[in-house]
């Protein structure tokens, strides 16, 4: 009796750690504008202001590309914004990014998903 209550609670928790494992989702945000990105914000488009910037102390060259973990799937729309190393910024305003696993931000203001 003891034995399979072990083994219960073993496999209980073998389940939840699973479970939590799969509820995370990975986006990749890819930069294609033509230039490094320092700063990167990401918050939903409901937002009044940006949230923390991704990237801490990295940067994001052209041609490379940031993941992000999720806890669960995205929804509603987000908004991105970039600072770029010359000082200015761009940004891409209400995307739905609920099925994506890649965001690509352009360098004509649009982005692209898949």
């Amino acid at each position: 009796m003891k034995k399979n209550f072990i083994l219960a609670v073993l496999v209980s928790a073998f389940i939840l750690a699973f479970a939590g494992i799969a509820s995370a989702n990975n986006i990749a945000i890819e930069n294609q504008t033509g230039r490094t990105i320092l700063e990167l914000y990401m918050s939903s488009s409901n937002a009044s202001d940006w949230e923390e910037d991704l990237l801490g102390d990295k940067t994001l060259p052209h041609n490379t590309y940031f993941d992000i973990k999720w806890q669960g799937q995205p929804t509603g729309n987000w908004d991105i914004k970039a600072v770029f190393s010359d000082g200015n910024s761009l940004e891409w305003k209400n995307l739905d990014i609920s099925k994506a696993n890649r965001v690509v931000l352009g360098s004509d203001g649009r982005a692209r998903w898949s």
